[in-house]
């Protein structure tokens, strides 16, 4: 396949391109064989190319050696694709970058592949690879893979290593996948963290639905998730769960947390690739963002700094929040939370800002990671499924959000529920 067959999915590629179709629907199969394709989002490093996080701020930064879980997947055979497109410095969720141009879904170019890990996502819907890294603060993983169909892991906060990333909050982020196959995930869960245990359950799992997420959906949304819920409750206790209370901390957390955490962790990044002291590397970061959102993002941390207080309070709520969702949960005797993953279907390249919604202009962030977002305060693993079309011919993706280091049976349910849900793909 040539480049000009799959615009706006790299920021670096490696020739020869991997075999593949820029087709959506990629085949799913149950494991990786040795010389398995990989692409990497570009803000993650891999020796000896550019990390540039989708950005100019990082423009001609070539690292000198690989992130670990870059250098896991090589180890396990992995063929590196490429560095794959991004919303740039990962400030955003539509993956439109000014300077790599964006990302097309798979399903239609017109619209988002969802960001910020969007080149990351399209590279295993468009099949032209079997797995892609991305990252994820806020639900950079999740909101992708709903939007182009894919699996998306989201691992709990801290256990996969995140050195070797240009990241945004040392409290939210983690490295996720995207892949084909929920097996594939947990193959390479297992090589990173070696914990190969299988979970063996007692009965079928119990599942949680939270109301809050059950509100102001799109009506395709609310079509296959009703499905879906059919389909579960033949299988498992699927119960409704109030979970306003922990969703109110962590939104009350999560806008200082990155605004304290962004502006030190790029600004630290730059400043040790170029030789700068912090505060000089913060001026040239706001300086050389070239997307005009992330731009007034930048630009409103400069002129309106996190004060220290404010953010002592965001990390006080987010550890109540953590102790209240695992408390929540544990008394409703649930395995697992199910959601869509998003309200919304796929929104259409170039609304950035605001999009329309329930015949209301609303902003687009806010929207998007409305359901995915307070997973990654409360640093708990997660997983998107896709559960397939909308009336437009559009994914929807559900989530299936767990309990906190209690991974592999987070991943044993989402095997169970994906196999449930084949009939439903495209």
């Amino acid at each position: 396949m040539s480049k000009k067959m799959t615009p706006g999915i790299w920021t670096h590629l490696i020739e020869p391109e991997p075999a593949g179709h820029f087709a959506a629907g990629p085949a799913r199969g149950p494991g990786l064989d040795a010389g398995f394709d990989f692409a990497v989002k570009a803000n993650i490093e891999v020796a000896g190319l550019p990390a540039s996080a989708g950005s100019p701020v990082f423009d001609g930064y070539l690292p000198l050696a690989d992130s670990p879980v870059v250098a896991t997947l090589k180890r396990h055979g992995g063929r590196l694709a490429g560095l794959t497109n991004m919303h740039e410095l990962a400030f955003g969720i539509t993956s439109n970058n000014a300077v790599f141009g964006p990302v097309p879904n798979p399903f239609d170019p017109l619209r988002s592949a969802g960001g910020s890990s969007g080149g990351s996502a399209a590279s295993v819907a468009a099949g032209l690879v079997q797995i892609s890294l991305g990252t994820d603060t806020g639900g950079s993983v999740s909101i992708p893979a709903a939007a182009c169909a894919v699996v998306g892991f989201r691992p709990t906060t801290g256990r996969w290593p995140g050195a070797g990333t240009i990241g945004l909050s040392w409290s939210r982020d983690t490295i996720g996948v995207h892949a084909r196959s929920v097996a594939h995930v947990r193959t390479v869960d297992s090589w990173i963290t070696h914990d190969r245990r299988e979970s063996v359950g007692a009965g079928a799992p119990v599942l949680g639905v939270p109301t809050a997420f059950l509100r102001d959906l799109d009506p395709s949304v609310v079509q296959r998730f009703g499905e879906v819920l059919a389909t579960l409750r033949k299988n498992h206790d699927v119960i409704e769960v109030d979970l306003d209370e922990v969703f109110a901390q962590t939104d009350a957390a999560q806008w200082d947390l990155v605004g304290w955490e962004a502006p030190r962790l790029l600004a630290a990044h730059l400043a040790a690739a170029e030789d700068l002291s912090p505060a000089a590397a913060w001026k040239q970061v706001v300086a050389r963002a070239a997307s005009p959102d992330v731009r007034t993002v930048l630009a409103g941390y400069d002129a309106d700094p996190v004060t220290a207080d404010a953010y002592a309070r965001a990390i006080q709520l987010m550890d109540a929040a953590r102790d209240n969702y695992a408390a929540t949960i544990a008394g409703f005797g649930l395995d697992a939370l199910v959601f869509p993953t998003l309200p919304c279907l796929p929104t259409p390249i170039g609304q950035d800002l605001v999009v329309s919604h329930l015949g209301k202009q609303v902003p687009v962030f806010p929207l998007m990671n409305r359901h995915v977002g307070p997973g990654t305060v409360l640093g708990v693993p997660s997983v998107s499924l896709p559960a397939g079309m909308g009336d437009v011919r559009l994914p929807v993706g559900i989530t299936l959000q767990g309990h906190a280091h209690r991974d592999r049976a987070l991943l044993d349910i989402a095997g169970q529920v994906e196999a449930l849900l084949a009939p439903m793909q495209p």
